[in-house]
């Protein structure tokens, strides 16, 4: 699953992109380098030239409707506040496809729908995502390990605002999952694997904002993530470009 998971310039931007996904998937982790940025520099610095570039884009209907709530989300970080909230119509569907039967969902489409819940409610209190629909969501990505972990490692981006906020006992039980599932002998043998290196980026993320880096388990992730000699995916290479950032912070600034 790769999302938000996940703040544009106009320079980053390739103008060859083919398709409005690949374009989507550009601003979406052009974006998340910003959002994490803030745990380095104490807030999330989008420029107004940037922001009249994502208004642009956003208004002409080149990116798809999950990228424009990142940027409705990214923006309000920035301090923004609704200049670039998106119209109404689109929120209500983006609702009602969250809302939609679970039935009719795999593993990967209830990640998603958490993803956007949390975007949503982070933006606004427009609308109400009943405990049984967020219980349900959780139930059914819980069916597969990998989009489980990015579940999770989602739940605390969002709790931590992408590391604006210091880790705190509400990320705990979290946490303490990530692990458990990550030490369990059969489990983690079926996720600690240079294949699964973008779940395993965003853990490392995780692990360093929750003051985790001397865990046992981030050096056994972090061989296995820097023994990947070539990354052509953009996400990624946008999780690992993350990684990096907060691994070199962290040395800089030893607790």
């Amino acid at each position: 699953m790769k999302t938000l998971s996940i703040g544009s310039t106009r320079s980053k931007v390739n103008q060859k992109t083919p398709n409005k996904q690949d374009l989507s998937e550009v601003v979406s982790c052009d974006l998340v380098l910003k959002f994490f940025s803030g745990a380095r520099n104490g807030e999330v610095k989008i420029s107004k030239e940037e922001i009249s570039y994502l208004k642009k884009i956003s208004t002409e209907r080149r990116v798809d409707a999950y990228c424009i709530i990142d940027i409705w989300y990214g923006t309000k970080l920035a301090g923004y506040g609704d200049l670039l909230k998106p119209n109404e119509v689109l929120l209500s569907n983006l609702f009602n496809e969250i809302c939609s039967p679970i039935k009719n969902k795999s593993p990967e489409d209830s990640c998603l729908d958490y993803v956007y819940l949390r975007t949503i409610k982070e933006c606004t209190n427009q609308f109400t995502f009943t405990d049984d629909l967020q219980r349900d969501i959780k139930n059914n990505v819980s069916k597969d390990l990998e989009e489980y972990l990015y579940y999770l490692t989602h739940v605390i981006f969002f709790n931590l605002k992408f590391g604006l906020k210091k880790y705190d006992d509400l990320s705990k039980p979290t946490l303490e999952e990530i692990i458990s599932l990550l030490t369990d002998p059969t489990l983690g043998s079926k996720i600690l694997d240079a294949k699964y290196c973008d779940i395993l980026g965003e853990i490392l993320i995780v692990l360093i904002l929750c003051g985790e880096s001397n865990n046992p388990i981030f050096s056994k992730i972090e061989k296995i993530v820097e023994n990947v000699k070539y990354i052509d995916d953009y996400h990624t290479k946008t999780v690992i470009k993350v990684y990096e950032n907060l691994k070199n912070c962290e040395r800089e600034n030893p607790k």
